[in-house]
């Protein structure tokens, strides 16, 4: 069995993400303000971009047990 203390020097390097003529189309639509996908900016006729409104985020664990405690408190 053989042994080396690092790896070989003479690896390639890795190449660099490569994305496809779809996601480049919509990141540029985006960065106009005209992307009609889903969770995107919409422009109207005017030129005038409108944001999608966000949904709700979910309590997070510490936040629910926080309510719980004050609820269970016999302090009130």
């Amino acid at each position: 069995m053989l042994w080396f203390a690092a790896p070989p020097l003479n690896q390639p390097r890795a190449k660099g993400p490569r994305h496809s003529l779809a996601y480049l189309q919509f990141v540029a639509a985006k960065r106009k303000g005209t992307s009609t996908e889903d969770g995107g900016v919409q422009g109207d006729a005017n030129g005038v971009t409108t944001k999608k409104a966000r949904l709700s985020v979910a309590p997070t664990v510490m936040e629910t047990m926080r309510d719980v405690w004050k609820e269970m408190s016999i302090d009130g």
